[in-house]
């Protein structure tokens, strides 16, 4: 247990503050929807301002809203949450997922904690 809080803690100094220097892939941008299952959903809104809201819905009820700030680096997606309610996660978390395509209706990322998720353009 201490082993993975502080691989967790490491990850994120690892991680690169969302900054200028670093870009946004336009063809993010916009609402996309990935289902775990009937009872889960994860909803992602990007704007093109680098700014996001995501809301995880469970059994017909929100479990958890984050607002935040996105970019882009190679084949990366950085995420730093700047709200989270109920605080599941502190703000000001940040967060990296590997992009593994990207198509006009849909991507697909492997999430940090080493899942495969496919969104898809609502």
């Amino acid at each position: 247990m201490i082993r993975a809080f502080f691989f967790i803690a490491s990850l994120a100094f690892a991680i690169p503050a969302c900054s200028e220097n670093y870009g946004r892939d336009s063809r993010l941008v916009g609402s996309w929807r990935y289902v775990e299952n009937p009872e889960s959903t994860t909803e992602i809104t990007f704007r093109k301002d680098g700014t996001f809201f995501s809301k995880v819905i469970k059994d017909g009820e929100t479990y958890v809203e984050v607002d935040g700030k996105w970019l882009t680096r190679d084949k990366y997606l950085y995420y730093l949450y700047t709200e989270v309610s109920p605080p599941r996660v502190p703000s000001g978390t940040r967060d990296r997922d590997t992009i593994l395509e990207i198509a006009k209706d849909y991507f697909v990322l492997i999430t940090a904690s080493h899942h495969t998720k496919k969104y898809v353009k609502y």
